[in-house]
């Protein structure tokens, strides 16, 4: 290492003069700043803020100034030497005085962990004084696993740090968040249980049907759609635990879940067990009602396994019938926002529903119901914190026999959209899932009555099949009276990351934002 002299302050420091500390005052990790005053290859001397002259060995040759300030870590340090690296090289210069300033205006150590975090909050224009930095500091502590840039995210973004909030933070940076998928998972969790006793798989019908409730005092949870959601929108939730021991009896018609082809179906189901024969006979009927059909099966002269495997037959798909019917969307949803405001809230009714009644199914330790429960409602729950400053939304349709998940990303985040007095333009992302399909990214950009769509396939086939319906399309759309500008189908699965391309996305400042997007479109 040598010293520029060409770049010497004009004036001789008397190094004599000055106080000199011990190496054993210092400790690994340490972040310490001085000014130099003597550099000789890897030797240094330099002035702490306390005056004290301290004699130091350098990790790395570098090129520096005398009376240069520097911020140094202690690598280590013992009896014989204090090791030091210069931290120049790490970002922290030539910005580094801006944060060493920042740093001891808010009365904040200056060490590298603080260091970070204040970076780190000016590059999210974020504010940067002593209680931030201590609370980002703070929450660091107790989430030791989470980046720094993660917790800021969500602070920035008022959603509640909690452990519940940075794991779908990660399902949703991973592409692992589709509620769809969390339901059907917890409708197989319970008809697979075969521990699960009968009288409580018909409370979960009965809960799915909405015949049972506990009276769920919830505010809206989500309000996506419509133009005046609350800033500071919060979960309100009460509920006493469902008394699993009632004596109430559930009870509902066969009609009120199955159709008649779902009625046709469960009685092959029962025949396929060769266990109705002779005078030991069933009359399924849309009319009949649970209790009369699990009577009747009782005064089979069957043994008594063959009653309960005939009983679990019809109440796993009566289960399977209420969670299609009553927990995913229909297409007429999509004619009327407000409905699909409605469906969250009556989801996460159910839903906790669900988790008060069998969280203690298994002693000592939660069920695995109640877990996959608690998947659904800590997804929803994110969903709804997510709207405090965004507009998305997933809506998980049932169309015929077959489920697809869907999300909907308006682009433009409510921040913005509050400023704009006259707004006639946005732009949105639409995913959806098919069976037949597969995965397709459409790309909306609405301008007053002006719409234009980019569909991004997997494959020349799925290309090809939509470029046959474009035409279908471009007439539907123009009998909601809107003019379609472009309809283009590209073969190339464009990459979308939720973090990068929503949460971080930069407005476009040439173009006027708008909320009420037309869900018709």
């Amino acid at each position: 290492m040598r010293i520029n002299y060409n770049k010497q302050i004009n004036k001789r420091i008397d190094i004599s003069k000055i106080s000199k500390v011990n190496s054993r005052d210092f400790n690994k990790g340490q972040t310490i700043k001085g000014e130099i005053l003597d550099i000789k290859q890897k030797n240094i001397i330099i002035k702490l803020a306390s005056g004290a002259e301290l004699t130091a060995k350098l990790t790395d040759q570098m090129e520096f100034n005398i009376g240069q300030k520097v911020l140094f870590q202690v690598k280590e340090s013992n009896l014989e030497q204090v090791l030091l690296k210069p931290i120049l090289d790490e970002g922290y210069s030539p910005k580094s005085n801006k944060l060493y300033q920042i740093l001891e205006e808010a009365g904040v150590p200056i060490n590298e962990k603080n260091t970070e975090i204040v970076e780190k909050l000016l590059s999210n224009n974020m504010q940067v004084d002593k209680e931030f930095i201590n609370k980002i500091l703070t929450l660091s502590r107790q989430f030791k696993d989470t980046s720094v840039d993660k917790l800021i995210l969500l602070v920035k973004n008022n959603i509640p740090v909690t452990s519940e909030n940075i794991n779908q933070l990660d399902n949703y940076s991973n592409n692992n968040h589709s509620i769809k998928q969390e339901i059907i998972s917890l409708a197989n969790q319970i008809i697979d249980d075969k521990g699960l006793d009968i009288d409580i798989k018909n409370r979960l019908i009965s809960i799915l049907m909405n015949n049972e409730s506990d009276n769920v005092n919830n505010d809206k949870i989500i309000n996506v759609i419509e133009n005046n959601s609350s800033k500071d929108q919060e979960l309100k939730v009460d509920i006493p635990v469902i008394n699993k021991n009632t004596n109430d009896v559930v009870d509902f018609r066969l009609g009120d879940i199955l159709s008649g082809e779902g009625i046709e179906e469960l009685k092959k189901e029962l025949d396929n067990t060769y266990l109705l024969k002779d005078n030991n006979t069933l009359n399924l009927s849309k009319d009949l009602s649970l209790q009369k059909l699990l009577g009747d099966i009782f005064s089979l002269e069957i043994g008594e396994k063959d009653k309960e495997t005939l009983s679990n037959i019809i109440t796993n798909k009566l289960l399977k019938s209420a969670v299609d019917k009553n927990i995913f969307l229909d297409r007429g949803a999509l004619e009327n926002p407000k409905l699909i405001n409605d469906y969250f809230n009556d989801v996460y009714e159910k839903i906790i529903n669900i988790i008060k009644l069998t969280q203690g199914l298994t002693e000592g330790k939660q069920s695995n119901i109640s877990k996959d429960a608690t998947k659904v409602k800590n997804n929803i729950e994110f969903i709804n914190n997510l709207n405090n400053n965004f507009n998305y939304v997933q809506l998980p349709f049932k169309f015929g026999n077959k489920l697809l998940n869907s999300e909907l990303y308006i682009f433009e985040n409510k921040k913005e959209l509050r400023k704009r007095s006259n707004p006639n333009s946005i732009s949105a992302l639409l995913r959806l899932d098919y069976v037949n399909l597969g995965h397709i990214d459409v790309y909306i950009n609405k301008q007053v009555n002006n719409v234009e769509c980019k569909f991004y396939v997997e494959d020349e086939e799925k290309k090809k099949i939509i470029d046959d319906y474009i035409i279908n399309l471009h007439k539907r759309l123009k009998s909601f009276d809107i003019n379609v500008t472009g309809l283009i189908v590209i073969n190339n699965k464009k990459d979308f990351n939720f973090v990068e391309d929503f949460l971080q996305r930069k407005n476009n400042a040439n173009s006027v934002k708008r909320y009420s997007f037309d869900m018709r479109v």
